[in-house]
């Protein structure tokens, strides 16, 4: 028995301490596992502290606002609008398209898990595993025929592995290329107890270049699948001996990267809008909180006798006081600045998440530049999710040439793998503005809407929408910035009439 196996490695653990990998699962987790991580991401007050049982109901009130997950899910879905274009390929490989895993997922559905993976943790992990068209002939073993391999479904097909479930590998450079020489990666599978009981089980499997083993967790597991953090203490027995892959080529698995930083090993590049989500988190729940008690008047009853102090009435439809003496009865409701001021925080904070949410798919990258300094003029226009898309077209070409591999046959020079990528959310330059200057000025949308959509696209980052609308409210609405001219090469403005050269010319 060992534990080593299913310890994470250095980097592995770097990446889910340093880049918060616990928060990111919780908050994709929604309001259920955000209230389990309990006092974790929600900030106890000092009377909390004291009292348990206080922070535990403040706990249950709180409902997350998932912006987060959100904008994962609407990111990756927006280049699978249109169904993901490979060009013509010979049976078997031809049914990778339809049928990427074994599983039923189709290739467009599989791309879009690649991308969720690509957004909310900064890589994604492809393996391309073989099914071998051979079959067990009595003591000899030979070639499936045609019908046997459709039936069986015996091909390479495209295995997705949730970056949760890295638990770490190792790597060579050669020839100036990275290389994996191995790979440790935990998976789930089912067994009946003694009871009868159906349990999931943790196993760990071990790919080298030239095979894998696979170690099972000697304890049944919970079936937490999403969670992978593997401290050390427990311990897994070998129930597969090192067994050839048969892939002639090492690993055969494709990484793909939105951040990278070393192999293996990539930054989350939505993590300033998750701990963005921690601050709404944290500023509704106590609104939330304030507002409980709030809405409940206190009352007051003064100058009555000493045992209708000691019973206070019951009050309700018909309950009445009846007392002697100059009795007063009233209720005590809080001015409400506080409220208000909460409401402006949770605006502000929501604001800011939808801005960070679609900031990769407006804001732009600079390309690559050339020796001279000058930018490519097929990227100058590329945004973040842009980019991402691009490894994903590359990541799926590489894993179609393995699967060929497995086959041992090669790519049509022609081949190609197209994602759709000219979403309608990319753009934000001046045609777009001036088309939003025109509907405010038209009235077709408000001020508020405008200011909005300007901050989607990277204008006015600072400015509170709602401060500006309230301040401009009672004088006459603004005209809207004119639509900035383009600057020649020289830097020099336009004059007045002269038309301006176009960059082709």
């Amino acid at each position: 028995m060992t534990t080593a196996i299913g310890t994470m490695s250095a980097t592995r653990r770097m990446m889910e301490d340093e880049f918060s990998w616990d928060l990111l699962r919780d908050l994709r987790g929604s309001t259920k596992a955000m209230r389990t991580a309990g006092a974790k991401w929600l900030i106890p007050d000092n009377e909390e502290r004291r009292d348990a049982k206080r922070f535990a109901e403040r706990l249950q009130r709180s409902t997350l606002w998932p912006a987060y997950d959100d904008a994962i899910n609407n990111l990756a879905a927006m280049p699978f609008q249109r169904p993901v274009m490979v060009g013509d390929l010979p049976d078997p490989m031809a049914r990778i398209e339809t049928n990427a895993d074994r599983q039923g997922t189709s290739l467009t559905r599989f791309g879009k898990l690649l991308l969720e993976d690509l957004a909310d943790r900064g890589m994604a992990l492809l393996l391309v595993d073989n099914v071998p068209a051979q079959i067990q002939d009595g003591d000899t073993v030979r070639v499936m025929n045609r019908a046997e391999a459709e039936q069986m479904d015996a091909r390479p097909y495209f295995a997705r592995i949730a970056p949760d479930n890295l638990i770490g590998g190792r790597h060579e450079i050669r020839n100036g290329r990275e290389v994996i020489t191995e790979l440790r990666v935990r998976e789930w599978t089912t067994k009946v107890d003694a009871n009868g009981n159906e349990v999931a089980v943790e196993r760990v499997r071990w790919w080298t270049e030239t095979g894998f083993e696979v170690w099972e967790h000697d304890e049944q597991d919970t079936g937490r699948i999403a969670l992978a953090t593997a401290s050390g203490q427990k311990s897994y027995r070998k129930v597969q001996d090192m067994t050839p892959h048969g892939f002639p080529d090492g690993i055969p698995l494709v990484v793909i990267y939105a951040k990278k930083l070393a192999p293996l090993v990539a930054k989350p590049p939505l993590l300033g809008l998750a701990w963005e989500n921690v601050g709404h988190w944290n500023s509704s729940s106590q609104q939330n909180w304030i507002l409980h008690y709030a809405r409940a008047p206190l009352l007051v009853i003064t100058n009555v006798s000493h045992a209708t102090a000691e019973s206070p009435p019951k009050l309700g439809a018909g309950a009445s006081l009846i007392d002697s003496g100059d009795a007063k009865v009233f209720y005590v409701e809080p001015a409400g600045t506080s409220i208000a001021a909460g409401e402006r925080d949770i605006a502000t904070r929501e604001q800011r998440m939808r801005a960070m949410s679609m900031a990769p798919a407006i804001d732009r990258v600079s390309g690559p530049e050339t020796a001279t300094g000058e930018i490519r003029a097929e990227k100058k226009q590329q945004t973040p999710l842009q980019s991402w898309i691009e490894a994903l077209e590359w990541g799926l070409y590489d894993a179609y040439a393995m699967a060929a591999r497995w086959l041992d046959q090669e790519l049509p020079e022609d081949f190609d793998v197209a994602i759709f990528r000219d979403m309608a959310v990319i753009g934000g330059g001046a045609q777009e503005i001036g088309i939003l200057q025109t509907d405010v000025r038209e009235g077709r949308i408000t001020h508020q809407t405008y200011l909005v959509e300007c901050q989607k696209r990277g204008w006015y980052p600072d400015l509170d929408v709602e401060a500006e609308v309230e301040l401009t409210a009672t004088g006459p609405e603004p005209e809207p910035d004119p639509v900035p001219i383009p600057m020649p090469s020289d830097g020099v403005p336009p004059v007045e009439g002269d038309a301006v050269e176009d960059d082709a010319a």
